[in-house]
């Protein structure tokens, strides 16, 4: 199986929108970065730390389809977040939020972890 972010922001942003779904299939994984073979994962919105977002606007959802995924991984910051449709996981061993030494308010947004699709 592959592993690719669907988003990735390592560095500061000022507003990331999206007008419809990040939907993003796949698992953890093996990849290449910089000459190195890294274990990765397939996940939906990646902010890593040093990385910050002022202002995040989703039209649809963040869904992540795979195993031991995460659907919004947040390792630096993100000062505000709408996400209209809901953040979703769906996989063994995934989840749809991992705050990670970051930090990021969800209040009033869905979020929904599955083992399996129903």
């Amino acid at each position: 199986m592959n592993a690719a972010d669907g988003i990735q922001i390592s560095q500061p942003v000022g507003t990331l929108v999206v007008h419809e779904d990040i939907e993003n299939f796949g698992d953890e994984a093996e990849s290449l970065v910089k000459g190195v073979i890294t274990q990765l994962s397939a996940d939906g919105l990646s902010v890593k730390e040093g990385g910050t977002i002022d202002t995040v606007e989703i039209g649809g959802r963040i869904v992540t389809n795979g195993k031991n995924v995460r659907s919004l991984h947040v390792q630096g910051k993100i000062n505000t977040i709408a996400v209209k449709g809901g953040i979703f996981s769906i996989g063994p061993k995934s989840k749809a939020v991992l705050i990670e030494n970051g930090s990021v308010s969800l209040n009033g947004i869905e979020i929904v972890e599955r083992a399996t699709k129903s």
